[in-house]
């Protein structure tokens, strides 16, 4: 989180609270917070191996948006060159599912839901006046 806050900061000094970096900072603050939200329910539900071991992938998948982004080539097609992967890895957990259980897990459902909910609001946001003003009061 700190590196968004100050990537938001250099921007708004630089006059730059719109494009891509509004994106990226809407983009990558719903990314870690629905990471933490996965981790703080698996630690808490350790106990139920399945939930567990689903929320933790979860998490992982959420938060590999960042470094999927640093890919040669991926900048230039943000936010698909982001969401496309994590949705074919979603894909591969949800087919395990069906392979292993014959049945998507309900976590997998809520969580993959959960997912798309966040990038789409982020999404939106990024090129919204509320993500402009979002980036300009972090900084």
């Amino acid at each position: 989180m700190l590196v968004v806050v100050r990537l938001a900061a250099r921007a708004a000094a630089q006059g730059i609270t719109s494009g891509p970096v509004t994106l990226i900072v809407t983009g990558d603050t719903g990314l870690m917070l629905i990471f933490a939200l996965f981790v703080v329910t698996a630690i808490y539900l350790r106990r139920r191996t399945d939930v567990h071991r689903r929320l933790m992938l979860l998490a992982s998948i959420a938060i590999v948006g960042p470094a999927i982004v640093r890919l040669p080539g991926a900048e230039a097609l943000v936010p698909i060159s982001v969401i496309v992967p994590q949705l074919a890895l979603f894909a591969a957990l949800i087919a395990y599912d069906i392979v292993s259980r014959r049945r998507v897990h309900p976590v997998t459902v809520w969580g993959v839901a959960l997912y798309l909910v966040v990038v789409g609001t982020a999404t939106l946001a990024g090129f919204s006046e509320f993500g402009q003003a979002f980036v300009k009061a972090l900084a």
